[in-house]
């Protein structure tokens, strides 16, 4: 066990922090966000990019693709020891602009939503800003995921916001999966009768 100062709320040292691996947002180079994930992973390191299915319409044909879900971000789990922190840093397309005080940890709980999110059912996209006070609804299912209601119709956008990592992910829910927290919403339901 290392030696350092003793988290009276944890019951964890400075040294234990370090050295137990934490999920960190990492800001790569556009467009290079699989590559560096690669690279990443050819290290040894945990990687998560999160993606999502584009549809784009061609004269002739309609194509399907998946694109990273945060454009020039990845997610990477390691220690931040300073051997680490170098390796995964030093990895080709990672931007210098991240340096080892300003690599903020992600909470595994905003990952583990993260993950149940892209591997739901609904069409995900990301949105530029975190969402404003309104209605809370759930989406249910297997497991049940909480967001803001931004826009109502026959299918819904409903936005969750990832504070430690400055994203809103926006899912397109149909109105009939949806409930309001009170209680489940009806066709006539809307927020400018609230």
């Amino acid at each position: 066990m290392g030696c350092g100062v003793l988290d009276s709320i944890s019951g964890e040292t400075s040294a234990d922090v370090t050295e137990r691996p934490r999920w960190l947002l990492l800001a790569v180079r556009l467009n290079r966000e699989r590559k560096v994930a690669d690279g990443l992973q050819a290290k040894g390191f945990e990687v998560f990019l999160p993606m999502y299915a584009v549809r784009r319409q061609w004269s002739d044909r309609q194509k399907t693709y998946y694109a990273p879900l945060f454009p020039g971000y990845l997610l990477c789990r390691f220690a931040l020891t300073l051997t680490n922190t170098t390796l995964a840093l030093s990895t080709i397309g990672v931007l210098p602009r991240e340096r080892v005080g300003k690599l903020q940890p992600i909470p595994d709980s905003d990952i583990e939503l993260l993950r149940r999110i892209t591997a739901s059912q609904y069409p995900v996209e990301c949105c530029d800003a975190l969402p404003q006070k309104s209605e809370i609804v759930e989406i249910a299912g297997d497991v049940t995921i909480r967001g803001v209601l931004v826009d109502r119709g026959a299918v819904c956008r409903v936005a969750i916001g990832f504070n430690a990592m400055g994203h809103t992910v926006a899912l397109r829910v149909p109105l009939d999966d949806l409930k309001r927290v009170e209680g489940p919403l009806t066709p006539h339901w809307s927020l400018n009768a609230l």
